[in-house]
């Protein structure tokens, strides 16, 4: 475990969290509205970063082991699909009583696809919001995480055994173009959700991990680390700044490449003053709840408001915010140590066991 990267799961899931609140968005008082408005829109940059890290973290636990046929595809992937589909599951689940809610109770054709579609881990192709976002919404990264997975062997086999590395590097520098040649009702759809084109996010994090393992930026002493660690939070918080003068478009995916990989790259080496606060026991655990969090809040951002008025407890928004927030890192806690990691071993103790000890991809030129 690198315990800087891993707090910071916490740190960019609680901007995702952020990014959630839309009845600040929607509310009435202009200094919450502000503050969604100037910082918590600009919450789904954490989505980036998750892909980046998702790419740099698997490359760190199944490149040697892909060398070395140690573990197999099946194997790789019953690990990956345990990692993330039990949660993904039980929070679907969850989310089904607010989407008859708002249907009043009224069930279609329609309903049952987008449901199959969430089941499957296919929402996020379509690029229609109706089934991207629905059920509980957040799962459109998931649907994106499991493809990425899917691809990372190829990508794998791609990256040491290319001949040419400017053709891996290509489809990056065609982003840009198709967001300018691509009408802006569709940016969101395309090139924030869409996993054909977030999985360049992945590829960078994979190659990150290519100079991690090159000792590229890697710091001499503390002093040069704490100077590199904060060098990578200024450049992301210039970028932030100047968020406004870029089109949206931009925002959801390349504008914030350079920042987020090399704060990934910075932290990976541990070795700053910003890293030993960051390893910090409570931080980690933090990180380690990050995909409970991440897969609930948005849950209870649902449930929150009808649960306050029910109840009539008539909290404002500014107690109903941190309330949200307390309560969905508790009920993540929970989730992580009684059904998360149970359900990740058991899936694996049931279903790994029995697979082939020969691999079927190889990546024996890394």
């Amino acid at each position: 475990m690198i315990k800087p990267l891993t707090s910071l799961r916490l740190i960019f899931a609680l901007m995702v969290f952020s990014h959630h609140l839309l009845f600040f968005r929607d509310s009435s008082d202009p200094t919450l509205s502000g503050l969604y408005q100037s910082y918590f829109s600009e919450g789904f940059i954490g989505v980036s970063f998750f892909f980046i890290l998702s790419g740099f973290v698997l490359s760190l636990a199944y490149t040697e082991r892909f060398k070395d046929q140690t573990i197999t595809t099946k194997e790789y992937l019953i690990a990956r699909f345990a990692r993330i589909y039990p949660l993904h599951f039980l929070t679907f689940l969850l989310a089904i009583p607010r989407v008859l809610s708002r249907q009043n109770g009224h069930v279609n054709a329609k309903f049952f696809g987008t449901m199959g579609l969430n089941v499957s881990l296919l929402q996020s192709y379509l690029p229609f919001s109706g089934s991207y976002l629905s059920f509980n919404s957040v799962s459109w990264s998931i649907s994106a995480e499991f493809f990425f997975y899917a691809m990372f062997p190829l990508l794998l086999i791609a990256i040491y055994k290319a001949k040419s590395k400017i053709a891996l590097w290509a489809p990056l520098f065609l982003i840009p173009v198709l967001i300018f040649l691509t009408p802006e009702q569709w940016h969101k759809d395309i090139f924030y959700i869409n996993p054909i084109i977030r999985i360049s996010d992945f590829f960078i994090g994979m190659m990150l991990y290519r100079l991690y393992v090159g000792g590229v930026l890697k710091p001499t002493g503390n002093r040069s680390a704490t100077i590199l660690e904060i060098s990578a939070i200024a450049l992301l918080g210039v970028f932030f700044a100047f968020k406004n003068s870029v089109p949206e478009g931009y925002r959801y995916c390349v504008y914030y490449w350079i920042p987020m990989a090399l704060i990934v790259l910075v932290f990976s080496y541990q070795q700053g003053a910003i890293s030993r606060l960051l390893s910090n026991r409570v931080l980690v655990l933090g990180g380690e709840i990050s995909f409970a969090f991440y897969m609930c809040h948005v849950l209870f951002i649902y449930y929150g408001p009808s649960v306050n008025s029910f109840l009539h407890l008539s909290l404002s928004d500014y107690v109903l915010a941190p309330v949200m927030l307390a309560v969905s890192l508790g009920a993540s806690y929970v989730l992580f140590k009684y059904f998360e990691m149970p359900m990740n071993k058991w899936i694996k103790k049931k279903f790994a066991e029995s697979a082939p000890k020969k691999v079927k991809v190889s990546v024996s030129a890394v």
